[in-house]
């Protein structure tokens, strides 16, 4: 019996160890938490409170991109792809204000512009996509776009 038990936790054991040996660290990015990982047929991109980073190479080498967005104290949080195009909200601190800024990218993060919106100062609370609309959960209620924030 004492050899059942034996053989059947050394049996279980054995999953236990392969499942761990499937996840590698990354080399990067550095500079904070990510918060929002998204991927299109090129890179695998990452929004951080020290700008937005990419990789071309399943996160051995990351670079970042993030010209054209603010240099103030800021982080950028959620990260919608459609393509090579790419919106990410940022949270940035101005005069002693929390402000929320969208930006967009159509070169796959080589540069950024900002989106306008109806209202300054604004506060994000989430940027929602279903390929179809961009809706802005926010402070000033829900904003929708359907033009990918030309509009």
């Amino acid at each position: 019996m004492k050899n059942l038990v034996l053989l059947l936790f050394c049996w279980l054991s054995s999953f236990h160890t392969s499942l761990f040996a499937q996840w590698q660290p990354t080399d990067g990015p550095f500079g904070g938490n990510v918060s929002s990982i998204q991927s299109n047929d090129k890179y695998l991109f990452a929004s951080t409170c020290n700008g937005v980073f990419r990789t071309a190479d399943k996160g051995q080498n990351w670079e970042k991109v993030s010209v054209g967005l603010p240099i103030e104290a800021f982080c950028a949080y959620d990260l919608i792809i459609w393509g090579d195009t790419l919106l990410v909200n940022t949270l940035s601190h101005e005069n002693n204000m929390a402000n929320s800024r969208l930006f967009r990218s159509n070169d796959n993060g080589v540069s950024w512009v900002e989106i306008n919106l109806p209202y300054t100062p604004i506060f994000f609370w989430g940027l929602f996509s279903n390929r179809k609309v961009i809706i802005i959960d926010s402070d000033h209620g829900e904003l929708m776009t359907k033009n990918q924030g030309a509009s």
